[in-house]
């Protein structure tokens, strides 16, 4: 029988990490098992200078050997001398598990990258470099990237595994693997014993760097998969003062990571580089908008955005957020339009990964095709003229046509905006008008059961006639504020109140109008194009105020839509009035 050799390897991995955790901290699981896996690759091939057989391990002196031979066993706190002399029936069991693997003809030739891919589905721990990017994405990212000529080398600064390192060498790509980082554990010299024999690999570089040199690192691609899930701590001040050459991200005084590392390697890349970051890149004020204004409009350093496109969920293993891939090209003539697609919706079963819904929309991610809807050639203009905001949806999602006479919600509504809530009891208290009060045709007024308190500060009451929005998880229900039995009710957190000004302009326009325009196939879309946020979508309060567009009626237009809205409402309080009466009639009945 034909013996299924990564099968025989991944059940050998299992076998040391259960056998791990009599002694290993949870967080050396992984490293305990692949340094055990490297020695007995080595001892199969003959690696370890005078070591006869894996059974001289059970003495003091071998180990040495193990060291010499270029293994490290500095990733787990087993592997010190003392606590092997503790426990010779643990090494006795380790020994054996990996003897019966040797003997196994090929069982080396199973495929390491998906056994650990399984592996860190299945154990999603932050001290694992806070989730790894999954394999087929990488693939992708590798895609992207042009065929690599002779001098050409792929920069991987957060290559935390090990495991990008190899599918990239594996593609013909010379590997730069320098980490911005400091990380706790270097697995790619296991990873490289395990897969090839050898702790080195004549393609990958990886050295300790002076602070002179690190200055000087320059590459002709690189491809950053964000550190999403690493401890701030990962990436504080000192890491970007130490890694800081670039004197325009100097000026800029970046405090925030992303940014900083966008700026900072785009003056160290002279062909192509791909960065792999959270979504609030695309859109967020401050250091992110002075980001985005550099890429977009800075001359002198010969970048290009290329590309973005937001995945779907599930690309890390350890997180369902999507992320935001942003593609550049280096000192090419300067470009006018920018490639992006949105994939951020794409609905996934319950552990399912991103990989199938990445690879049955290769062909848009690469340029190669368009959907209407979900990806669309932006030129740059047309982001300056939308404040910078590069988010896709905001593009890729076309309105239907407005018309003529639409007008920025800003010229005819006020926004309320939640007040700060407080826990303390004895501050002001009121009712909350939110999701659960939305999606009726007929004025609410009541009944409203939720009871807050509130900080004294900046509290905004509703008034009759406000239309309540939903804003955050739920976009774009809404409803009409009727006469609530309390004068103390406020908008959720989750919702905002649009009250129409006492302008010429906005007397054109009646709440019933606009509540019926909120809910039109043209509102949706337009708040479609609106979102924002990765975890939780949401419409930003100044977004919404400036870009969204409501139709100026005329006065027929107005009246019959109001007309039309009224038989809305009487239909819907018939409907309520039948179901009561049903429920008069089943009760006795049923009981």
């Amino acid at each position: 029988m034909k013996t299924n050799s990564t099968q025989v390897l991944s059940k050998t991995l299992q076998s040391l990490l259960e056998l791990g955790r009599a002694y290993a901290r949870e967080d050396e699981l992984l490293s305990f098992a692949l340094t055990w896996l490297a020695i007995g690759r080595m001892q199969s091939e003959s690696n370890i200078p005078d070591l006869k057989d894996l059974w001289e391990l059970m003495s003091d002196g071998a180990w040495e050997k193990i060291r010499a031979a270029g293994i490290p066993l500095e990733n787990s706190s087993y592997f010190s001398t003392k606590v092997i002399n503790e426990d010779k029936a643990l090494l006795s069991k380790a020994i054996t598990i990996v003897e019966r693997l040797c003997d196994t003809e090929g069982a080396f030739s199973g495929d390491l990258l998906q056994i650990l891919q399984q592996f860190f589905i299945q154990n999603s721990q932050a001290s694992y470099g806070g989730g790894v990017l999954a394999l087929e994405t990488f693939e992708l990212l590798l895609d992207m990237l042009e065929k690599p000529e002779e001098k050409d080398v792929l920069w991987l600064p957060f290559d935390v595994i090990g495991m990008q390192a190899l599918q990239a060498v594996r593609r013909g790509w010379k590997v730069n693997h320098t980490q911005i980082l400091n990380l706790p554990r270097n697995f790619l010299p296991l990873l490289l014993i395990i897969v090839y024999g050898q702790p080195s690999h004549k393609k990958i570089s990886s050295t300790a760097l002076s602070s002179q040199e690190v200055h000087q690192l320059k590459s002709t691609h690189v491809i950053t998969t964000s550190p999403l899930g690493l401890s701030s701590g990962g990436f504080n001040r000192k890491t970007i003062e130490l890694w800081s050459s670039n004197e325009s991200c100097k000026e800029q005084n970046y405090a925030r990571f992303e940014p900083w590392l966008i700026h900072e390697l785009s003056a160290r890349i002279t062909k192509q580089a791909i960065f792999c970051v959270s979504q609030n890149t695309l859109y967020t004020v401050g250091q992110e908008r002075l980001l985005r204004e550099y890429i977009i409009d800075d001359e002198k350093h010969g970048q290009q955005l290329s590309s973005i496109i937001l995945t779907p969920p599930r690309v890390y293993s350890h997180t369902p957020l999507s992320i935001a891939i942003m593609d550049m090209v280096f000192n090419q003539e300067k470009g006018q339009d920018i490639h992006m697609v949105d994939l951020s919706d794409i609905p996934l079963r319950f552990n399912e990964t991103a990989a199938k819904a990445l690879e049955e929309n290769k062909n848009l991610i690469l340029g190669r095709e368009e959907k209407e809807g979900v990806s669309r050639t932006v030129n740059i203009q047309e982001v300056r003229e939308e404040g910078y905001l590069l988010n896709p949806n905001r593009y890729v999602n076309i309105p239907a046509d407005i018309g003529p006479n639409a007008i920025p919600l800003s010229q005819i509504c006020s926004l309320i905006r939640p007040s700060a809530l407080s826990k303390n009891e004895e501050d002001k208290s009121a009712l909350e008008f939110g999701i659960p009060h939305l999606g009726s045709w007929s004025p609410v007024n009541g009944p409203l059961t939720r009871k807050i308190h509130l900080r004294a500060r900046d509290i905004a009451f509703l008034e009759e006639g406000d239309v309540v929005l939903s804003v955050k998880g739920t976009i774009g229900e809404s409803a009409i504020v009727g006469c609530l039995p309390s004068e103390s009710t406020v908008v959720s957190q989750s919702c905002v109140a649009l009250r129409l000004k006492d302008s010429e302009i906005a007397r054109k326009i009646t709440p019933e109008y606009l509540l019926v325009y909120l809910r039109t196939q043209s509102a949706v879309a337009q708040f479609k194009s609106l979102e924002t946020g990765a975890n939780m979508k949401h419409l930003n309060n100044r977004a919404l105020l400036e870009s969204f567009k409501v139709p100026l009626p005329t006065e027929s237009e107005q009246l019959a839509t109001v007309s039309k809205y009224r038989n809305l409402c009487d239909l819907e309080k018939r409907i309520s009035e039948l179901e009561e009466e049903i429920k008069a009639i089943e009760k006795p009945l049923l009981s």
